[in-house]
């Protein structure tokens, strides 16, 4: 069973160790940040042990920020990059990368394989910590 909330952060993970799940629910109100931090979870039921002979199943979960426009200026507005591969369609882009997930797995995988062999290759196990460590921080930031 999955259930889902967007709500205050502290209440909803109170909720959440008390019970063991979420309200399916989600909080409206606009305010500040900093005013009972915003945020959402997902609770998902899971177990160690195959379930009537059958191994656990596997979740995806995945979440979109979407604004449109990406910037507006007093005179302009500029776009996402996605919305030209998907006509301006969120729904359509969200599906395609979780449809996507698998082959991005291991694209990233023979990304990462590739930047381990030729680090290694070029300055051995110190360089591959040092090079993975950047891909990462240039490919979050």
């Amino acid at each position: 069973m999955v259930t889902h909330e967007a709500n205050g952060c502290e209440g909803m993970r109170s909720k959440f160790v008390k019970n063991g799940r979420l309200d399916n629910t989600i909080d409206q109100k606009f305010r500040k940040i900093n005013d009972n931090w915003p945020g959402f979870g997902y609770a998902r039921t899971m177990t160690a042990r195959p379930l009537n002979g059958r191994a656990p199943s596997v979740g995806y979960y995945g979440m979109a920020h979407v604004r449109q426009p990406a910037i507006e200026y007093t005179d302009s507005q500029l776009n996402q990059l996605w919305e030209s591969y998907f006509s301006g369609d969120d729904n359509k882009m969200v599906q395609f990368v979780y449809e996507d997930r698998e082959d991005a797995l291991k694209r990233a995988n023979a990304l990462d394989s590739k930047i381990v062999g030729d680090a290694k290759r070029i300055g051995g196990d110190s360089y591959v910590k040092v090079v993975s460590a950047a891909l990462r921080q240039v490919c979050i930031h």
